[in-house]
């Protein structure tokens, strides 16, 4: 069911800043921490912002949004449509707000906010309708607009960065406040408004919507009323589907479809489906107005994704780009195609926005699939099928090899073609677990390839993408499960081999194979990263009971225990008494923490705290207590702890903390009020004034 206008699910959106730095720089950034992603509580400081984001991104709505905000607020906000404007402005053209508040708000001496949506819709009648409507408003606020915030929205793809920004930056122009220099006699300037210069398109901030990120995936199925949130992600995970759900508008049609089939389908059908969606116009006032064959602009999107990958050029330019280098030229890739058809195509939501001035397809996924059509319609033809593969697969030096430009295109084409299919296997079997949706090979072509990557692996012959995570979640399904219980026994004594079948049982949730999860993760002799992933199948498919038992034997293995194996084991503990008291028991056995190695105990023993039952903290704390006076002791953090234990110390803060907060009466008694005192001058623990 599709949303009624009016609801609004505040998803707290990001913006990035659009310029010369392109999408994986900007996603290898953000995973440094780099990331300079503003918040709508940034642009509003903006005196003049322009928002591009293709279909279904929701940009309507988070300005819409956002101009209510303001107006409960008590502030004065407009949300306008740009093509009501081009003739007059009227009441019909505020959707937020009204005519009568705006002529008030022009008459007074206070900040506004003006909401313009879209540029693209603007355009629709009449290319020239976006230039009138902006320069109706312009000579409307022409002497208010030093105390007016503009925010104009718009697809990428319909707005010319050169022509568009030349003419918001003369009609609405915004000259900042600058202080003249004091003459030197009163010792103070005098705040001047300086004159629009030139290089007014400085002032505005071109901003592009972020992808939505799980935190807001999660969200938006709460909102939506998705009881079963976590099985609802983990189908997508399994089907590697997560591109699909980065906008709302596709979201919300995953989620109608999950409601009524309890299931997201195979990656296959999610990326068919979705790239129809995102190819056909959904508003019917711009379909009548551009009228094109749906299967028209798929060959077209094959076409351009078949360049792009053959280029390696991920950009396309859009027309009136800021630099007509960059990308690829959608005019000489589509010469049968003309300019007004051109811009509706990458108008579409299969696109996005890149480099400023370009658009890129939405995601690598989409362009690999289509271009992979793109190659099938070409083996398809009388084409010399030798030319194509050539592109594909090289020999060196004797050898058969595949090309890396085109290597992540294989996996769909090997699904669509038995010739290219059975080439990769003989070449280069790991290929297809990189990619595609291994899920609709044959069942016997998929054990075959199974046993084959094992083959390779115990050889050293793989290069390892096989096993990395979204691969094997891609393989994984049941109608291999009886082959992975065979290859479990026959490979015993390869922990590299077995680490991959064991994730297979995990990440597939192949029950049938729980039997084989439990041994391993019960074997204190099991390799340290096999063993971790055994845990993980046996929480995924096996019983609580059969996860209790696997705890209860780990506490009475020899001493040391290893610290990785108890964090994976503490994070999936159930927060009750029983728990804390076999965590106490490992805690001291388990081996020393080591400094220069990343650790994860702490802050599964955090968690664990986090978890508890109020009730419950003081027993666990009382342990801690216990562990932190375990001799030899040393100076740390300006007190006496464990030397062994002094890791301790934070997570056993985190404790107090809940207890103090909820004045809980044990933290007024011994052993919490010591430990209380040690943590506050360790420094963990903010000094906490207690009245009775």
């Amino acid at each position: 069911m599709r949303p009624s206008e009016d609801y609004f699910i505040d998803l707290d959106r990001t913006f990035r800043e659009l310029g010369d730095v392109d999408d994986d720089q900007s996603e290898y950034l953000a995973l440094l921490g780099r990331s300079n992603y503003k918040k709508w509580s940034d642009l509003l400081t903006h005196r003049r912002v322009i928002i591009l984001s293709e279909a279904g991104s929701g940009k309507t709505e988070e300005i819409r949004n956002a101009a209510k905000r303001l107006i409960s607020e008590g502030k004065s906000a407009f949300f306008l449509r740009l093509e009501h404007l081009t003739d007059a402005i009227d009441e019909i053209a505020f959707e937020e707000g009204s005519l009568t508040d705006f002529e008030a708000w022009l008459a007074a001496d206070h900040e506004a906010w003006l909401f313009l949506d879209s540029v693209d819709e603007a355009r629709l009648r009449d290319p020239g309708d976006f230039e009138k409507a902006i320069k109706r408003i312009g000579r409307k606020v022409a002497s208010t607009r030093q105390r007016l915030h503009v925010v104009i929205t718009g697809r990428a793809s319909a707005w010319r960065p050169n022509t568009d920004r030349a003419l918001c930056a003369k009609e609405i122009p915004f000259a900042p406040i600058q202080t003249a220099p004091d003459d030197g006699a009163s010792g103070t300037g005098k705040a001047q408004e300086s004159k629009p210069q030139a290089d007014a398109n400085s002032s505005f901030l071109v901003v592009a919507l972020n992808d939505l990120n799980r935190s807001q995936v999660e969200a938006f199925l709460q909102a939506r009323g998705i009881s079963d949130t976590r099985e609802f992600l983990e189908a997508v995970e399994r089907a590697d589907a997560w591109s699909f759900t980065s906008r709302p508008q596709d979201l919300e049609e995953l989620v109608g479809f999950w409601s009524q089939h309890k299931k997201i389908g195979s990656r296959l059908e999610i990326i068919e489906a979705s790239v129809d969606r995102r190819l056909a116009e959904r508003d019917p006032t711009r379909d009548e107005a551009r009228p094109i064959q749906l299967v028209r602009l798929k060959e077209a999107a094959c076409r351009l994704a078949g360049a792009s990958v053959l280029t390696a050029e991920p950009n396309i330019q859009v027309p009136d780009g800021v630099s007509s280098e960059a990308g690829l030229s959608a005019r000489d890739l589509l010469p049968d195609w003309n300019a007004t058809d051109i811009a509706a195509l990458l108008a579409r939501p299969v696109f996005d926005e890149a480099i400023y001035g370009t658009v890129r397809f939405h995601h690598r996924s989409v362009r690999e699939y289509l271009a992979a059509v793109w190659f099938r319609d070409l083996l398809a033809k009388p084409t010399s099928r030798q030319t194509i593969e050539q592109l594909f697969f090289r020999t060196q030096y004797g050898l058969e090899v595949v090309v890396p430009r085109l290597r992540l295109v294989l996996p769909w084409l090997a699904i669509f073609d038995q010739r290219i299919r059975d080439r990769v296997e003989r070449i280069e079997p790991e290929v297809l677990f990189e990619g595609g949706d291994p899920s609709q090979l044959a069942p016997e072509a998929r054990r075959r390839l199974l046993r084959s990557v094992c083959e390779r692996l115990a050889e050293n012959k793989s290069n390892h993408s096989v096993t990395d995570y979204a691969a094997v979640q891609r393989f994984a399904a049941d109608d291999v499960t009886d082959d992975i219980k065979q290859l479990i026994k026959q490979y015993k004594n390869d922990p590299k081999v077995l680490s991959f079948l064991v994730r297979m049982i995990w990440q597939g949730e192949l029950g049938s194979a729980a039997s084989e999860a439990i041994a391993i993760a019960s074997n204190p002799a099991s390799e340290k990263h096999l063993r971790i992933a055994a845990f993980r199948a046996v929480e995924a498919v096996a019983s609580p009971e059969d996860l209790s038992t696997i705890r209860t034997a780990f506490a009475a293995e020899n001493a040391p225990l290893k610290r990785d194996w108890l964090s994976q084991l503490l994070f999936r503990a159930p927060a009750t008494k029983h728990s804390i008291a076999w965590l106490d028991q490992c805690l001291r056995k388990v081996a020393d923490a080591n400094p220069h190695r990343a650790d994860e105990l702490d802050d599964a023993v955090t968690g664990f705290v986090d978890r508890l039952a109020i009730d419950d903290l003081p027993t666990m704390l009382t342990c801690l207590a216990a562990l932190l006076e375990k001799e030899p002791l040393i100076d740390r953090y300006g007190c006496e702890v464990s030397e062994q234990y002094a890791w301790l110390i934070e997570p056993t803060a985190a404790g107090l903390s809940r207890l103090v907060d909820s004045q809980h009466a044990s933290v007024l008694a011994q052993p919490l009020l010591g430990l209380f005192r040690k943590s506050q001058r360790a420094g963990c623990m903010k000094p906490v004034v207690c009245a009775t």
